[in-house]
């Protein structure tokens, strides 16, 4: 179920209040590590695919 309620970052806010564990903060961290890891990954893929844009792109331009 997704949350329509509430505002951005409500969860945030509500999850820094509390107490928690060292395995909670450990859980927490890999799982921003995975979300970097991710983002990684993804900037990765578009910038090659923007330089095979731009390769295919200047191609066209040169060619008469």
């Amino acid at each position: 179920m997704i949350d329509k309620e509430s505002p951005p970052g409500a969860w945030q806010t509500e999850w820094d209040r509390r107490f928690h564990t060292v395995t909670e903060y450990r859980q927490e961290i890999r799982e921003l590590r995975d979300r970097i890891a991710a983002y990684l990954r993804e900037i990765d893929a578009l910038k090659a695919e923007n330089e095979k844009l731009r390769e295919s792109n200047e191609r066209w331009v040169m060619e008469p």
